[in-house]
């Protein structure tokens, strides 16, 4: 669903099934992604914890969260990691679209303000990850 729901010229989607594949695709691409959509809950690395590990690995790319419902520590977790955006499930495409372009956005401003978020704009422009 992700991947057609993103697709727009200008745009290259990937899709991990798990957490540790998408650990496993940032390691070998560490500039390529502007922006991570995962799932809270999944089996192995949850969501806290892949945003964790990639922000360790220098991921700074905005977030979205996508959940069925969150416990306050969960939240506090992804708050204090930088996700910017948490969506309910179930989601639709349009939702989807526009929290992906508000965070593309804010990836954008936050780079023309200056270098200390300067690496979040990656070679590929608008390269959203999703995970889960």
């Amino acid at each position: 669903m992700l991947t057609v729901a993103l697709a727009r010229p200008g745009w290259t989607v990937e899709c991990a099934c798990s957490g540790e594949e998408a650990l496993q695709r940032f390691v070998s691409d560490p500039w390529g992604f502007d922006l991570l959509v995962t799932d809270h809950a999944m089996p192995g690395v949850d969501g806290t914890e892949l945003l964790r590990r990639l922000r360790e690995l220098g991921f700074l790319g905005e977030v979205i969260v996508v959940t069925g419902g969150l416990q306050p520590a969960d939240a506090a977790r992804y708050r204090e990691q930088g996700a910017g955006i948490v969506l309910l499930k179930p989601i639709d495409a349009p939702r989807l679209r526009a929290a992906v372009n508000a965070a593309l956005c804010i990836t954008m401003a936050d780079a023309r303000r200056g270098p200390q978020r300067g690496n979040a704009l990656r070679h590929r422009r608008g390269t959203p990850f999703a995970a889960g």
